[in-house]
């Protein structure tokens, strides 16, 4: 009964990416849809009592001051790069829709990043059953300048170490 109703329930789901992204944005512009999704992300996404967006909490340390504040320091750099006074409703919309988040970091380290399109990258699983991710393949478009069309592909491999990728943990059995 199981398999039935799973193929029931997804038989109108595209295995493609980017088709499948176009539907959950198409969804998400009809009135009802994105005014749940926009009041979802008021409630997420808004300043607290200290003025703060985002905070690093510790529950019941066992790490020292000095570490702590040298993690405080390094979460300020990560809050910073990221932007999410201007740009955490946006970031978190755009989790609701697409079910990821990309960004590509610019130097070593996270020195700056570069928002990516969710449905140009994919990653690539070390063992899918354990989730662990081993790198991505972006899908950079190359267009006919005559018809400026997509003529092609160019498949470019990243380290993990390269992208910050962010999901909602929700998949189905084929992941």
């Amino acid at each position: 009964a199981e398999g039935k109703y799973h193929n029931y329930m997804y038989a109108n789901i595209d295995s493609d990416k980017g088709k499948r992204l176009l539907d959950y944005r198409i969804m998400s512009a009809y009135s009802e849809v994105a005014e749940a999704l926009d009041e979802i992300c008021d409630e997420v996404i808004y300043k607290d009592e200290d003025d703060e967006i985002i905070q690093l909490l510790f529950k019941n340390s066992e790490y020292g001051g000095v570490v702590v504040n040298e993690l405080q320091k390094e979460f300020q750099k990560f809050v910073h790069y990221f932007n999410f006074e201007n740009n955490g409703w946006e970031y978190f919309r755009r989790l609701l829709v697409d079910g990821e988040i990309i960004f590509e970091h610019t130097e070593e380290g996270i020195l700056g990043i570069i928002d990516v399109p969710t449905e140009l990258v994919d990653p690539i699983y070390d063992n899918v059953q354990n989730m662990l991710i081993k790198g991505y393949i972006l899908r950079r478009p190359v267009f006919n300048p005559k018809t400026n069309t997509v003529e092609k592909f160019d498949y470019i491999p990243f380290d993990k170490n390269q992208i910050t990728y962010i999901h909602s943990g929700i998949w189905n059995e084929d992941k």
